[in-house]
């Protein structure tokens, strides 16, 4: 009895883990491609800020 009890728990604990890590898995990746959308806005930027000087330029 007690140790069907200890495995059950063993077992309880090793989902918590198992889920804990899915959830730090999935924010890595949500703030991962965040950082992605950032640097595709900054390098968007750049770029219309560069035509402008071109377009002043002219």
């Amino acid at each position: 009895m007690i140790r069907m009890l200890m495995l059950m728990l063993m077992m309880l604990l090793l989902l918590l883990l198992m889920m804990m890590m899915m959830m730090m898995m999935m924010m890595m990746l949500m703030m991962m491609m965040m950082m992605m959308m950032m640097m595709m806005m900054m390098m968007m930027m750049m770029m219309m800020m560069m035509m402008m000087m071109m377009m002043m330029m002219m």
